[in-house]
């Protein structure tokens, strides 16, 4: 059985996260709370030594920013 983390969870922290301001001090440390939780999610889908854990996923995420970068490179000069 496969269970689709993006929708069940990650969507719903990036718009929680997106409810706070990355500049105003009272809102900035809920944001960074929810930046560690997705980036720990992250860690746990992408890691060889748990259970839920596909290398896969985080080469085509990393693979994805990677040409992006490339992309912005070669058109912005």
């Amino acid at each position: 059985m496969s269970v689709n983390l993006g929708n069940l969870l990650v969507n719903r922290l990036l718009h929680e996260r997106s409810k706070y301001s990355k500049s105003n001090p009272d809102e900035m440390v809920l944001n960074e709370l929810y930046k560690l939780v997705i980036n720990t999610i992250y860690g746990d889908m992408v890691s060889p030594y748990f259970d839920i854990g596909n290398v896969v996923v985080g080469n085509n995420i990393i693979a994805r920013a990677r040409a992006m970068a490339w992309y912005m490179e070669k058109g912005l000069n």
